[in-house]
């Protein structure tokens, strides 16, 4: 009887340990096809690249609104008028939004020689009119409400190798208050591009 019971118990301890060893492979394996699971793609992947370049002509690179006085389109100093190029030196077809940005702030810590000017509050920008080309135009305050807010001016649409001109009057509107003389703006031109089909 004794040798019975020990042979009973052997033949369930061998069971047990052959029956944790197959749990163990079962997990093993499924774990092993969870983590080196492959997809066959049977298309091929496209990544487009392209390249866009913007050129501003200005004495710093920069729009610097200054020493503008009351005035009419028309009677506006030829030096408030900046003209600015996007080309499209890419492969692909681009849509483009150009924007002015207030950069006064910064322009000022990097160029000394203009400490001696006060930045025009936003409150303000409504006194600085602007013609686009030669059909838009408008005040800087009907384009803005934050200062850094980029204030869109034109858009367009370039196919590869394609330029485009532009140019950006400004002026001191002729009913701006007299505080308004002898500040200074700051203008980057951002242009934004995107790849169209």
């Amino acid at each position: 009887m004794k040798k019975t019971l020990e042979n009973v118990i052997k033949k369930h301890a061998v069971i047990a340990v052959f029956s944790v060893l197959a749990v163990v492979i079962v997990v093993m394996s499924t774990t092993y096809a969870i983590f080196n699971s492959s997809h066959k793609n049977n298309e091929d992947q496209k990544i487009d690249i392209g390249t866009f370049d913007v050129t501003v002509t200005s004495s710093t690179g920069q729009i610097i609104i200054t020493d503008i006085y009351p005035s009419t389109e028309s009677k506006a100093k030829a030096n408030s008028t900046y003209v600015y190029t996007v080309e499209n030196t890419g492969t692909y077809k681009i849509s483009y939004i150009a924007s002015l940005v207030d950069n006064t702030s910064a322009f000022k810590a990097s160029h000394s020689d203009y400490n001696g000017y006060a930045a025009l509050p936003l409150a303000q920008y409504s006194n600085i009119d602007y013609k686009y080309d030669s059909n838009t135009t408008g005040n800087l305050g009907s384009m803005s409400s934050a200062q850094g807010t980029k204030m869109q001016v034109g858009t367009g649409t370039l196919n590869p190798g394609a330029s485009e001109t532009h140019q950006i009057k400004f002026w001191l509107d002729e009913n701006a208050p007299n505080d308004v003389i002898g500040k200074m703006l700051a203008l980057q031109l951002v242009v934004d591009a995107t790849a169209t089909s």
